[in-house]
C-alpha cells in the first residue's frame, strides 16, 4: 500500500516490491527479478539462523546498493557481518540509532537500538 501511495503509475513500472524466500529456495524468484539498482530492507533479521540465508538472497539479487536495517538483538551485528563476509558482500557506511531516539507513540518503552548498513556485492 505504501509504495502505491508514493509512486504514480509511470514510476511504478520501475519499482518492484515483493516478499522473497531467503536462501537457495528463493533462487527462482531472484532470477525472475534480475539485477536491481537498489534494495531496501527494513527490520530484516529476527533470527540469527536466517541471517546467512537473507544475505545469500541479497548477493543473488546483485543490487548496486543495498540498505538494510535491523534491530540490535543479541549477536545480530556479528551474525550480519559474518554472513556478508561469507558471501563476499562489502560493507559500506553504517548508522546506529539508539532505541531511545526512536519516537513511537505506540510503544510503552524504548525499542531496541537500530543498525542500518549499506552493502555492495
Amino acid at each position: 500500500k505504501t509504495v502505491v501511495a508514493n509512486f504514480d503509475a509511470q514510476e511504478m513500472e520501475r519499482v518492484n516490491v515483493q516478499a522473497l524466500p531467503w536462501g537457495p529456495t528463493g533462487a527462482a524468484e531472484c532470477d525472475e527479478i534480475g539485477f536491481c539498482d537498489v534494495v531496501l530492507g527494513s527490520d530484516v533479521f529476527y533470527h540469527s539462523n536466517l541471517t546467512e540465508l537473507a544475505v545469500w538472497t541479497l548477493r543473488r539479487l546483485g543490487a548496486k546498493c543495498t540498505l538494510i536495517s535491523f534491530a540490535a538483538r543479541e549477536g545480530s551485528v556479528l551474525d550480519f557481518k559474518s554472513a556478508c563476509a561469507l558471501h563476499g558482500m562489502t560493507l559500506g557506511k553504517s548508522w546506529h540509532v539508539a532505541g531511545s531516539e526512536v519516537e513511537r507513540a505506540d510503544l510503552l518503552f524504548a525499542s531496541s537500538d537500530i543498525w542500518i548498513y549499506q552493502i555492495f556485492p
